[in-house]
């Protein structure tokens, strides 16, 4: 089944509440990447929750549908021709990150290397190698489930969201000071949520 077809489009018009989410087609995604590279997406679906995210995901699986995630700073290089699997983009509350004493909660979509910048100018670290890393918290997490990203060490908790199941948090163990990779399967699961455990800047002034 192509990633336009009538009735998956009709299907997500149906589940919209309060404007989301929203349905693009024939999207260039050159100004949808970091590297401002591709041709153009079949279909687009903007999700700016967790709870449109969920219902997005429940409708692409009833018509037996695969998708691509593309967030803030997303490191994805589709091809010139273009794509034809649907293109879920986390922005909104999705997008966005809060700081707190020792860490911060982002949404899967959020920059990572901005979100990094942000911990720094605030006065944490622990994420210092993250800080030009071209990918979304969602990007980050995928990759440190393979070792091609340093996040594991800072990894707290990750929500996960999937087809026909309420959103999961998985807690995962310390590795404060480890390059381990995490032991995490997410198959058809998307990155919702994710908590980096910082530590407060304690290297003297000058």
């Amino acid at each position: 089944m192509l990633s336009g077809s009538p009735n998956l489009k009709k299907d997500l018009r149906s589940i919209r509440e309060n404007g989301e989410p929203e349905i693009h087609e024939r999207v260039d995604l050159r100004a949808w990447t970091a590297l401002g590279v591709g041709g153009l997406a079949d279909l687009l679906i903007r999700c700016r929750s967790a709870d449109g995210l969920q219902r997005a995901l429940d409708v692409l699986a009833t018509h037996g549908q695969s998708w691509l995630v593309l967030g803030a700073g997303s490191r994805l290089v589709p091809p010139d021709r273009g794509l034809r699997v649907p293109v879920l983009n986390l922005s909104g509350s999705l997008g966005l990150w809060e700081l707190d004493l020792d860490g911060a909660i982002a949404g899967g979509g959020a920059n990572l290397a901005q979100l990094c910048r942000s911990a720094q100018r605030t006065g944490l670290s622990g994420a210092e190698e993250l800080l030009n890393t071209a990918s979304s918290v969602g990007g980050g997490v995928h990759g440190a489930t393979t070792g091609e990203m340093n996040l594991a060490p800072v990894l707290d908790w990750v929500e996960l969201a999937r087809p026909g199941r309420t959103i999961k948090r998985v807690q995962l163990p310390d590795r404060r000071g480890s390059r381990k990779v995490i032991d995490l399967d997410l198959g058809r699961e998307v990155v919702v949520r994710a908590r980096l455990q910082l530590v407060e800047d304690r290297s003297p002034s000058l």
